[in-house]
């Protein structure tokens, strides 16, 4: 079989000049296209107020094959950017560096992942298998029963998430799952922070489970700075894995201002290699918080401690 053409960006679509709207919608598909540099299938390279994927669509089977954004590359200001209605991102891939699903390099205002969506099977080479915010982000959002899931960071961290610039809101809502993702080269086998993010929610009975670190964090590794850390509304952390270091759901290298689990919610079935089953916190957290009968049980770590 002939392989697809390569372009040097954009595999499919490259955006030069502004854009209001960019939609894919109705059960349409952008598939199969290759960039030699960035964005798989679309690249942003000038302004674009919304950029939509909606109505089941499907973005799959891009790659960039030699940078980022296995899928979507975001080089210039996204006001919008929205996987809606029960669309798919999946086995995208950015085969030697970052972000195999999206790669937010500029800034996007609103990045949403809704409507029972899903972002799976992504890899990258480097870090981060699914969504890389190396720009800004006002907010991150996964709600709406939508999952991310099995995306792998083959040569680094972050196997869903992961944030080395500026997040303002991430949040996991309205029963949404984060499930079985891999940093294979690091820590944060769902999401990894070396940026800054003001408030980090799971909340309305969402999930964050069965994700794997080749090092620390399990499910959540903080490598810098994150204000709030809220697990709330009977949502859970389960069943995490950091098999080469400490803490199996979360960890907590630097700094984290408020770090609470509330609302009968659930943090359990991690494990951890080395310290701290369910949280290890190496540096600074000014307040942590278990309340409203919530429960941290069953986690088990090969050194001490569930909580560390």
């Amino acid at each position: 079989m002939a392989l697809a053409p390569t372009s040097p960006s954009g595999g499919a679509i490259y955006v030069d000049n502004s854009v209001y709207t960019l939609t894919v919608d109705g059960s349409s598909n952008i598939s199969g296209n290759r960039a030699g540099v960035s964005g798989g299938a679309i690249y942003v390279g000038f302004m674009v107020s919304t950029l939509t994927v909606n109505g089941s669509s499907t973005v799959s089977g891009n790659s960039a094959l030699r940078v980022s954004g296995g899928a979507i590359y975001v080089g210039y200001r996204v006001d919008n950017l929205t996987i809606d209605g029960s669309s798919t991102i999946s086995g995208n891939s950015a085969l030697r560096v970052s972000g195999g699903a999206i790669f937010v390099r500029d800034r996007v205002d609103n990045l949403t992942i809704d409507g029972s969506s899903t972002i799976s099977g992504n890899r990258a080479g480097g870090d981060c298998g699914a969504i890389y915010v190396n720009g800004t982000v006002g907010t991150l959002t996964v709600d709406g029963s939508s999952t991310i899931s099995g995306n792998r960071a083959i040569g680094g961290r972050g196997g869903a998430i992961y944030v080395s610039g500026n997040v303002s809101t991430l949040t996991v809502n309205g029963s949404s799952t984060i499930s079985g993702n891999l940093g294979d080269g690091g820590s944060g086998g769902a999401i990894y922070v070396n940026g800054t993010v003001g408030t980090l929610t799971v909340d309305g009975s969402s999930t964050i489970s069965g994700n794997r670190a080749n090092d620390s964090g399990g499910a959540i590794f903080v490598y810098t700075s994150v204000h709030s850390l809220t697990v709330n509304g009977s949502s859970t952390i389960s069943g995490n894995r950091a098999d080469g270091g400490s803490g199996g759901a979360m960890y907590v290298y630097s700094t984290v201002d408020t770090l609470t689990v509330d609302g009968s919610s659930t943090i359990s079935g991690n494990s951890a290699f080395g310290d701290g089953g369910a949280m290890y916190v190496y540096s600074t957290v000014d307040t942590l918080t278990v309340d409203g009968s919530s429960t941290i049980s069953g986690n088990s770590a090969g050194n001490s401690g569930g909580i560390t």
